[in-house]
């Protein structure tokens, strides 16, 4: 079976870091993606959905705490989960989290614009495009803050282990964590 969620947008929180109860070190941020869509007059509309995301992966905490920040954009890729809340008037909620495991998923700080950052014109779409055809040829990607080795894995690898289910539960049950840390905060 497949559990899988890809999305693309924009940090809408800052990403918090939290530590389980063993010290382990737990990313949270919220991610906006927006769909746009002409009305019967012809006039554009858009739709922003807001989603949480739950990184358990150390090597991508690493640089999510002293990288991202509140609008960054980001690819991410994960699983679904839900977690089960009770609201204030007795009623069973189900909140969607989509979670990048220490074994599953990734996150990818996606460059912001197209500015050329010697200065600052707009670089054409045709070269930007031939730019990063040559990148991939290398094998560098410049879209990633991240060694290209901790992105990709040809090994079969479970989606989560028991502990980060464990943790996920005390996530969800205990406010997120017992221990947190702000970052980046704006």
């Amino acid at each position: 079976m497949l559990n899988k969620v890809i999305l693309q947008g924009n940090i809408g929180r800052a990403p918090k870091i939290s530590l389980t109860q063993e010290g382990r070190e737990i990313a949270s941020f919220s991610l906006a993606t927006s769909t746009y869509w002409k009305d019967k007059s012809g006039e554009w509309q858009s739709r922003t959905d807001w989603h949480g995301i739950v990184v358990f992966r150390k090597s991508t905490i690493s640089w999510i705490k002293d990288i991202l920040k509140r609008g960054d954009s980001v690819y991410v890729e994960g699983k679904l989960t839900y977690q089960q809340k009770t609201d204030g008037y007795g009623q069973t909620r189900f909140v969607a989290h989509v979670v990048v495991s220490e074994y599953d998923g990734k996150v990818q700080h996606l460059k912001s614009s197209r500015l050329n950052p010697q200065n600052n014109e707009l670089i054409p779409e045709t070269e930007q495009k031939s730019s990063s055809l040559l990148n991939e040829k290398e094998g560098v990607s410049s879209s990633l803050d991240i060694p290209l080795k901790d992105l990709f894995s040809t090994q079969p690898c479970p989606q989560t282990s028991p502990r980060e289910e464990e943790d996920l539960e005390n996530f969800y049950h205990n406010g997120e964590t017992t221990h947190e840390n702000q970052t980046n905060s704006f």
